[in-house]
Parts: structure tokens; C-alpha cells; sequence
């Protein structure tokens, strides 16, 4: 196989299952893992997902559609 052929069978195999990550691309705030602990005390891994949204934001007189915390929406709405 050539390079350029290898290299597209190895993204297409990587990203077969893979789902975006939920991160704000003005903070970088991301997912955080961690464990869910019960009352007997049996520990599961679980994950905290930040509340982003898609948004149209005004950066440098440009528009631009990004993906966008909550918090870092009620910060630009601010006057």
C-alpha cells in the first residue's frame, strides 16, 4: 500500500465508535471522569459531560458557529 492509502485506513479504522468530545472551544472545558460510589460501596466508572452548545459567536467582526459551554454563553451575553 502506498502512505497516503495507509494513512486513510488507519483514521477509518480509529474512528469507527468514536464520538466527538464535548468540549468548548472558547474555555476548554472538557469531560471529567471519575467514580459513582453506592451505598455499599461498589465503585463504577462514570463520566461528567460540560453542558455544550452550538452557538453563532462575533469574534473579530467575523461570525463564527462554535461549540460553546453554557457558562461561556451567559459570560458573552453579558453587556
Amino acid at each position: 500500500m502506498t502512505e497516503a492509502l495507509i494513512t486513510v485506513w488507519r483514521l477509518s479504522n480509529c474512528m469507527k465508535g468514536v464520538s466527538t468530545v464535548a468540549k468548548c472551544e472558547i474555555c476548554g472545558k472538557s469531560p471529567q471522569f471519575g467514580r459513582n460510589v453506592s451505598h455499599s460501596m461498589v465503585r463504577t466508572k462514570r463520566q461528567w459531560s460540560p453542558n455544550v452548545q452550538k452557538a453563532t459567536v462575533v469574534i473579530g467582526g467575523v461570525e463564527r458557529r462554535l461549540s460553546i459551554c453554557t457558562k461561556c454563553i451567559k459570560t458573552l451575553s453579558k453587556p
